[in-house]
C-alpha cells in the first residue's frame, strides 16, 4: 500500500520535535507500517476536490482545491507523521472513545459523568491524534450541519 511520505521525509519532520521516543525506538519496518496505516486512516476522510487520477492509490493529490494539482499538501504529510506516531505509541481511537464515554462514575462526594454519544470528533473519524486532526480538518469537505458519531 502507498503512503504519503517516506521514512526519510518523516525523519525530517521528527527531527524538529522534542519528545519522540516511540519513533526513535521503532525500526524501519515499524515506521513504514505506521506511515502506511496513517495514510490509510487519512484516506477514509472526505476531502474537498477530486483525485487527479481515478487510478491513483491515495486521496492526494487532488484537483479543485487551493493546492496545485500535483501537490500533496505539507499539512497532509505532517498529519500522517502525527497519526503514525500515535499508532506507534499504541493509540486506538475506538478504545479511547469508549473510555471517554463513561456515563457516570463516583467515589464518595466526587462524581464524573460523560455523555455516551459524544467524543472528540477526531476519534469518531478514526484519527488518533488531535494535532493531526487540526492539520486535516481545513482540507475536508463542508461538514457543517453534520455530526460525526460512531454507532
Amino acid at each position: 500500500m502507498a503512503q504519503y511520505l517516506t521514512t526519510i521525509e518523516a525523519e525530517s519532520y521528527f527531527d524538529g520535535k522534542l519528545h519522540i521516543p516511540y519513533w526513535v525506538e521503532a525500526d524501519e519496518d515499524q515506521r513504514n507500517r505506521a506511515l502506511r496505516e496513517a495514510s490509510k486512516r487519512i484516506d477514509q476522510l472526505a476531502f474537498r476536490g477530486a483525485k487527479t487520477d481515478s487510478d491513483q492509490d491515495l486521496e492526494w493529490p487532488r484537483i479543485n482545491t487551493t493546492y496545485a494539482d500535483d501537490v500533496i499538501p505539507q499539512r497532509v504529510k505532517d498529519a500522517t507523521c502525527e497519526v503514525a506516531y500515535a499508532l506507534l505509541e499504541g493509540a486506538e481511537p475506538d478504545l479511547e472513545q469508549e473510555s471517554l464515554s463513561v456515563s457516570s462514575e463516583g467515589y464518595s462526594a466526587a462524581r464524573t459523568t460523560y455523555a455516551r454519544d459524544s467524543a472528540p470528533e477526531h476519534f469518531a473519524a478514526g484519527i488518533p491524534s488531535a494535532l493531526a486532526w487540526k492539520y486535516l480538518k481545513p482540507l475536508l469537505g463542508n461538514t457543517r450541519g453534520i455530526k460525526l458519531s460512531r454507532v
